[in-house]
């Protein structure tokens, strides 16, 4: 099968890439460099990782935000045609991310209460549903693994100062396995459908920090702090891979980068 990965020099895209290689597809993986050369008809499926992944900026400059995340889906759309488009997308597109009620695929969508970020993300969402003739989207949560550099994870690893409460708790899955599972999905079949993609059960700084055997720096973080639960649904994607737990994916990660 011949697969262009777009994003391929990015955190999650990279994985996608050097997963896909392991199965012997023809992969072309697309980055700045070589985006124009890249670009075309003639790919089997197009995976798209290449959308604005750093939340900030939503909240700083929106416009800004807006262009790295929708107008990048309808180019890639327009520049990379194909029978299969896969979007990895996030889970941000939840107005609530505290309830695995709230958060099961089916849940209607409400813009009006997304962060800038996620409304984002769902207006890319559309654009895909609207414009390819098959699609699926992956909405991704925490994750760790090769090339990380940023969240709470990197924070205490490398001693960052930690700008969440350490009770916080949070579901995290290695990019690795993030490219098993969707492959999975792919293979199987799955058109025009919407999985969310997170590791299994919870984990908050505080167990992430002793895991790691290291203190987490709490010099930044605000006095009136209070714990964040995020729960993500996975019960949906359970049905067709076996799914790691987070505590899995941190003890991976840490295994990686301290052998």
């Amino acid at each position: 099968m011949k697969i262009a990965v777009v994003g391929a020099t990015g955190f999650v895209g990279s994985a996608f890439e050097t997963f896909l290689a392991t199965k012997g597809h023809d992969v072309t993986g697309v980055g700045r460099a070589n985006y124009d050369d890249a670009k075309g008809a003639g790919y089997d499926l197009v995976i798209n990782a290449s959308n604005n992944s750093k939340k900030y900026i939503s909240d700083r400059e929106p416009l800004t935000d807006f262009d790295l995340s929708v107008t990048q889906q309808m180019r890639v759309l327009a520049d990379f045609p194909t029978p299969v488009h896969v979007l990895l997308s996030s889970v941000d597109v939840y107005a609530d991310l505290d309830s695995f009620d709230l958060t099961k695929e089916d849940v209607a969508a409400d813009p009006a209460r997304m962060s800038r970020y996620g409304f984002h993300k769902h207006l890319a969402e559309q654009c895909v549903r609207h414009y390819a003739p098959n699609w699926l989207i992956v909405r991704l949560a925490g994750m760790v693994g090769p090339g990380l550099k940023k969240n709470p994870v990197f924070d205490i690893v490398n001693g960052q100062p930690l700008r969440i409460h350490p009770d916080s708790e949070y579901q995290f899955m290695h990019t690795a396995e993030v490219a098993r599972i969707a492959w999975t999905l792919i293979e199987s079949g799955q058109r025009r459908e919407v999985f969310n993609l997170c590791g299994d059960g919870l984990i908050s700084p505080r167990q992430i920090a002793a895991l790691a055997g290291s203190k987490m720096n709490l010099s930044e973080l605000p006095t009136n702090a209070a714990p964040r639960n995020v729960r993500i649904s996975n019960a949906k994607v359970a049905t067709l891979s076996t799914l790691p737990t987070s505590e899995d994916a941190i003890k991976r990660y840490l295994s990686e980068i301290r052998p």
